[in-house]
């Protein structure tokens, strides 16, 4: 397929598609652009990358952000919880 019925092709399997799924394309274009212009344009059948091994990598970069992510959503919930008395002080009871 050449560039025109590669884009055709697109325009008629997203003429339904709903602004999420959209939106869902756009950012896989978006990282293709970023590939691109760091990289060079992608070429399947000639690129000596890995594919396998740079999912993997890449996966692991994504569990590791998440996992940042959590600590640093539970430390912010943490901190922003109200300090309750020690239930073990008698400092204020009669």
């Amino acid at each position: 397929m050449n560039h025109a019925e590669f884009i055709r092709k697109m325009a008629v399997e997203t003429v339904e598609a709903s602004p999420d799924e959209l939106a869902v394309l756009l950012v896989i274009a978006e990282r293709l652009s970023v590939g691109r212009v760091a990289y060079g344009p992608l070429k399947i059948g000639t690129d000596p990358r890995d594919w396998k091994l740079e999912r993997r990598l890449e996966l692991y970069d994504a569990m590791m952000y998440s996992a940042i992510a959590e600590v640093s959503a539970d430390r912010k919930l943490r901190d922003e919880l109200p300090t309750l008395p020690d239930a073990t002080s008698t400092k204020g009871v009669l």
